[in-house]
């Protein structure tokens, strides 16, 4: 759980922390702030208080994730200016053999508008991939790209089919 705690030594009640707070849990008594239940540890306080009387505490807690629903072994595939990477291919390689010791599917991640998402899964699946998942937007054309209006399309053997759509903004 985190806390805000407010050394009231070094409070010299100047109001900066009251105004800043969005929730408006913070008031003065008897010259030094005080937070409230309505208080929800936003930080907006600390960033203002001129003396540094103000910390947030925040209790660190360890993150663990369940990695026995992991499966097979995915291959990111670069492209650029039409041609895909070579070292995708050369990936695809290592990661063929990756799946094939541990039992698993290889499959590709492929990013891109139309045009090269179609040409560039039937490429990785001839190198190998059982499946490619792509994600494909015009906005993808560009290198540096935002994620924010992309379909979600899985490339196998068989014909593509939709598996995931990720909601326009």
């Amino acid at each position: 759980m985190a806390r805000l705690l407010i050394d009231k030594d070094a409070c010299t009640g100047c109001e900066s922390c009251i105004p800043a707070c969005p929730f408006g849990a913070l008031s003065m008594k008897e010259g030094i702030a005080v937070v409230d239940e309505k208080c929800t540890f936003c930080g907006a306080c600390v960033d203002v208080c001129p003396v540094t009387a103000i910390t947030l505490e925040k209790e660190e807690k360890a993150v663990t994730i369940d990695i026995t629903a992991y499966k097979d072994v995915w291959i990111f595939i670069e492209h650029e200016f039409g041609k895909v990477g070579s070292v995708s291919f050369e990936l695809l390689g290592e990661g063929r053999k990756l799946a094939d010791a541990i039992g698993c599917k290889l499959c590709g991640m492929l990013f891109g508008d139309k045009e090269a998402v179609d040409k560039f899964a039937k490429e990785t699946i001839a190198y190998g991939a059982e499946k490619v998942y792509v994600m494909e937007s015009p906005l993808l054309r560009q290198r540096l790209i935002s994620f924010g209006n992309i379909s979600l399309r899985s490339f196998s053997s068989e014909p593509p089919h939709r598996v995931g759509i990720l909601q326009e903004r």
